[in-house]
């Protein structure tokens, strides 16, 4: 689980957990004033490391809508009916 403060405040946050050789992000939610300023991008790319770190091949997750595919298109993932799914990156180099 991931929170977002910005000046002391919560405005977001993620739950993810691993499911098999995945994580399933279950669920992203952002404070309306919090919305397109780069915080939903930075946990799901947090996630995308802590995947990585533990050895996952793909972060997916269920019921997007229409108004955050775009984001979830954008990072990488694509859509397979109502879920979105992205092969976990190698290159990438998860934090210590």
């Amino acid at each position: 689980m991931l929170i977002a403060e910005r000046d002391g405040e919560i405005v977001g946050g993620a739950l993810a957990f691993r499911a098999g050789g995945a994580v399933k992000l279950e669920v992203i939610a952002l404070a309306p004033e919090a919305r397109r300023s780069g915080i939903g991008r930075q946990l799901i790319e947090r996630i995308e490391d802590e995947a990585m770190r533990v050895g996952a091949r793909q972060l997916y997750l269920g019921g997007a809508t229409a108004e955050n595919r775009g984001l979830y298109w954008r990072l990488g993932f694509s859509e397979r009916r109502s879920l979105m799914q992205k092969a976990i990156q190698r290159h990438r180099r998860a934090p210590d």
